[in-house]
């Protein structure tokens, strides 16, 4: 065991140890649960900030999980989503000497000190070609791509350990395969370069920006892109409502596409990410974390957004069935009709409600954490879905981005647009059953 996976399962040693000596002493009151999480969080804060690379990845994705996991847990977790400290630019030269040709290294006439941003995986400075043009210079912590294996076994052991969520180790594992590949891809730069120019020309909207790459100098460990100037999440709360809502539109409408029509989603919502301008254009940035998915998941989640509109809770059953959430041979009970009807109460019915849905109105959010703690017992009967980890990720992300901007977006207009994808059930279950013949078949 590495010294990494050690202070990871320590980690989840401590937080086992804080759960045995609560029960000992008969703390079960709402009091001591929070004083619980509030001691695992800030521990797990703490280890997390300090380790980089994919241990700290895994604490960002799980904070944006703030409808699942305990509050108290979410809300240190979600500290890590702020920029980590940069490193000193010496530390990097030999990154760049390793990738780079002298003759390329000579380009870059000038790099700007510290760094414009830093997170888990590199830091970006700002710097400028020899041709006067303003880039932005990406660089990999040269010790980060070895790590992930390590890191992410580490991380499933302490998910296990602390029974966090109400997922089977088999479940749990797909999930960590899922997480493992997308980070292997997100430490690799061509990757990333691949996913810009591929989300470049998916793009639909003239309102999105996004930075053009300089290929030449783009390699597994480096990337170079145009600078785009753009204003912090912070910097545009403090607009006029209309543009907050302008804003707000805009970008629902861009995720709403890539997730329905495009099928290729960027899938690490981190405000950090993206740039505001009053005018209305929202500035996307990296493009490490992006992630394909399916035309058939795509017409099953739409089956069952139709279904849950229409409250008819078999066709959303059978979505679930077909995306893999629920065994294919389980009927519908009338356990599973109880949840899926006090979810679209919680979640559905607000979205709908008026034609504009104000995220500012956090009762959303309490009455999603009410309906999972009423249905906790049943929660093992579903699975999650490896292949739309990052696509709920970007969902979740999405809601707490535009929650942060206080945005007011036709939501309504967007579900209904989104049901009318999904074409008649008997449709897709013909579909269905001829892919699982050939799969048969083969």
């Amino acid at each position: 065991m590495s010294g990494r996976s050690r202070r990871l399962f320590w980690a989840g040693a401590r937080t086992v140890g804080r759960s045995l000596t609560s029960r000992v002493r008969g703390l079960r009151d709402s009091d001591a649960r929070q004083r619980f999480w509030q001691a695992t969080g800030e521990d797990w804060f703490a280890l997390l900030s300090e380790m980089k690379g994919a241990a700290m990845k895994l604490g960002q994705l799980a904070s944006q999980y703030e409808d699942l996991l305990p509050k108290d847990l979410a809300e240190a977790l979600s500290r890590l989503q702020r920029s980590a400290p940069p490193r000193p630019l010496s530390e990097l030269e030999s990154v760049m000497q390793a990738a780079w040709s002298p003759e390329q290294r000579a380009r870059l006439v000038r790099i700007d000190e510290p760094a414009a941003a830093a997170a888990s995986i590199g830091q970006v400075h700002r710097a400028h070609l020899e041709d006067g043009r303003v880039v932005a210079l990406k660089l990999r912590y040269p010790e980060v791509r070895a790590a992930i294996d390590d890191d992410v076994a580490a991380l499933g052991r302490l998910f296990r350990m602390a029974r966090i969520a109400p997922v089977d180790g088999r479940a749990l594992d797909g999930v960590l395969s899922e997480i493992r590949t997308r980070f292997s891809e997100e430490t690799d730069y061509r990757k990333e370069l691949a996913n810009l120019q591929r989300l470049r020309d998916a793009r639909r909207h003239d309102y999105i920006v996004m930075p053009t790459p300089v290929t030449e100098l783009c390699t597994e460990s480096t990337l170079v892109t145009s600078w785009e100037d753009g204003c912090s999440l912070n910097d545009a709360k403090q607009w006029s409502a209309e543009v907050r809502d302008r804003l707000g539109e805009r970008f629902a409408r861009w995720v709403v596409a890539s997730v329905f029509d495009s099928g290729f989603v960027h899938a690490d919502p981190h405000p950090g990410n993206f740039g505001f301008h009053a005018d209305g254009r929202l500035v996307i940035y990296d493009f490490g974390c992006a992630v394909p998915v399916r035309a058939e998941a795509r017409q099953w989640m739409a089956q069952a957004v139709a279904g849950g509109m229409e409250r008819d809770w078999q066709r959303v059953h059978i979505a679930l069935q077909h995306l893999g959430a629920v065994p294919i041979d389980r009927e519908l009970s009338d356990d599973d009709a109880k949840l899926y009807a006090d979810i679209c109460t919680a979640v559905a019915d607000p979205l709908l409600a008026d034609a504009r849905f104000a995220f500012r109105d956090g009762r959303i959010i309490d009455e999603a954490r009410a309906v999972a703690r009423s249905h906790l017992r049943s929660a093992f009967r579903y699975r999650p879905v490896p292949e739309l980890v990052f696509v709920m990720r970007t969902l979740s992300g999405a809601y707490w981005l535009l929650r942060n901007l206080d945005a007011q977006v036709r939501m309504r207009t967007l579900l209904h647009a989104v049901a009318r994808k999904a074409p008649p059930l008997e449709h897709s279950l013909r579909n269905g059953r001829e892919r699982l013949a050939e799969k048969v078949h083969l």
